[in-house]
């Protein structure tokens, strides 16, 4: 049975922060709505909802750069993204973090070159940074990823959106992943944001959508100011790029010999299905 596991992905465009706040007002609703309801069922009894913050006592010390350079580039308002998913199949969800990197070179090096993140769950509360151990450790400007089971083999794999190439890594089975982006095709090189697992034509195979965002590059980036400060631009004085669905080829019938080589293939079907769609910069 496949597996798709939901994953957080970075904003798209300035236009979901509207979004965004009417999901929280709507979210916040609905907390009232049941913590109303759980003090009328618990009669006089007090109820409280707390969280507390245990990141550093589980052992996941990840810092997220956004390539800051102070040049105000419109790449640096995205966030990371993250994904939860038992990558070792035994029954504890682990964290994939994704991380960003300079966007030109910084004044002052860096102590520690940013890189992409993977924590095992210890399933005791803890977890341990197994990325090298793993070999997910993407060091390219990261802002998105999915972990979905794309060659049926019963391990989730990854894929995550960037700023130049994306990358899918094939899960081992033995807690370590390759990269298959070549063999696979589906290494975009658009500004990619979010990305979903899906089996769109019902074949048993699972496909791949990416959300593309803005035609940007450091070298056609536009300076914008507010009261002659350097600020950030609105994404919509850069066209759009069009989103991406790639459809499985279901290659997981060749050998596992042939598979080193012809990896589990995708092709790139947007169009033909009628979502080879960008938004104009309006």
């Amino acid at each position: 049975m496949t597996e798709i596991i939901t994953t957080i992905n970075a904003n798209r465009s300035n236009e979901f922060i509207r979004l965004g706040i009417l999901f929280r007002k709507i979210i916040y609703l609905f907390v009232v709505c049941f913590l109303v309801s759980s003090a009328a069922f618990a009669g006089s009894e007090k109820s409280e909802v707390t969280f507390v913050d245990v990141a550093e006592s589980s052992g996941i010390n990840f810092v997220h750069t956004d390539g800051n350079s102070g040049k105000r580039f419109v790449l640096e308002i995205l966030g990371g993204g993250a994904a939860f998913f038992d990558y070792d199949n035994d029954g504890f969800l682990d964290i994939y973090l994704v991380n960003a990197a300079p966007l030109i070179e910084p004044q002052s090096p860096m102590d520690i070159e940013p890189k992409n993140a993977l924590y095992h769950n210890n399933g005791d509360g803890t977890f341990t940074d197994v990325t090298d151990l793993a070999g997910v450790g993407h060091n390219g400007y990261g802002v998105g990823c999915s972990a979905g089971d794309y060659d049926n083999d019963g391990d989730l794999d990854l894929y995550i959106t960037n700023f130049g190439p994306n990358v899918l890594y094939r899960n081992n089975g033995d807690g370590t992943f390759t990269d298959v982006t070549e063999s696979a095709n589906v290494g975009s090189p658009l500004l990619s944001t979010g990305c979903a697992w899906t089996d769109y034509d019902n074949d048993g195979d699972i496909d791949l959508f990416v959300a593309n965002y803005v035609d940007w590059t450091v070298e056609t980036d536009r300076a914008c100011y507010a009261k002659e400060l350097r600020v950030y631009c609105n994404p919509k004085i850069y066209p759009g790029t069009h989103d991406v669905l790639y459809r499985n080829n279901s290659d997981g019938r060749f050998s596992a010999a042939k598979l080193l080589s012809e990896a589990n293939t995708f092709t790139d079907v947007s169009e033909e299905v009628g979502i080879w769609t960008a938004a104009p910069n309006r």
